[in-house]
């Protein structure tokens, strides 16, 4: 069977340690502590689904499916976007010049007229401007 699902991916080098940028990203429930289009996030009890507003009315309901040291791995329950069979990782890994922070996702788009991939990608490269930005020596 043929995976029509598309990508869209995002990475970026920091200057910075992997536990340095994992102890910002790395908290499942932060999001809007680092985000810059995410003005609040808030975490179920459990800590496995952040609800977040993106912008002033945006709401997207994620659940955390695996954690492992440095990494996340997460769908969507509930989005703006026209998807489904979303799968994402967010990752921090140790590089020469600091580590390298990459966001990858897999969905399937339910319409063809909005680039779903192109808006995904969007937005982490906002974010992880921001992180630039952070952790930027001086």
């Amino acid at each position: 069977m043929k995976d029509d699902r598309l990508t869209a991916s995002v990475s970026m080098d920091l200057a910075a340690s992997a536990d340095e940028v994992w102890r910002v990203v790395g908290d499942f429930g932060g999001l809007a502590r680092w985000h810059p289009w995410v003005p609040a996030c808030e975490l179920s009890p459990d800590g496995q689904t952040r609800t977040m507003r993106v912008g002033d009315e945006i709401v997207a309901v994620e659940r955390l499916l695996e954690s492992t040291p440095f990494a996340h791995v997460y769908t969507v329950d509930q989005g703006p976007f026209p998807m489904t069979v979303y799968r994402a990782e967010l990752s921090v890994a140790s590089s020469a010049s600091g580590c390298r922070v990459r966001y990858h996702g897999r969905f399937r788009p339910t319409t063809t007229e909005v680039d779903v991939a192109a808006k995904l990608q969007r937005f982490f490269e906002v974010g992880f401007a921001a992180l630039a930005a952070r952790f930027s020596p001086g």
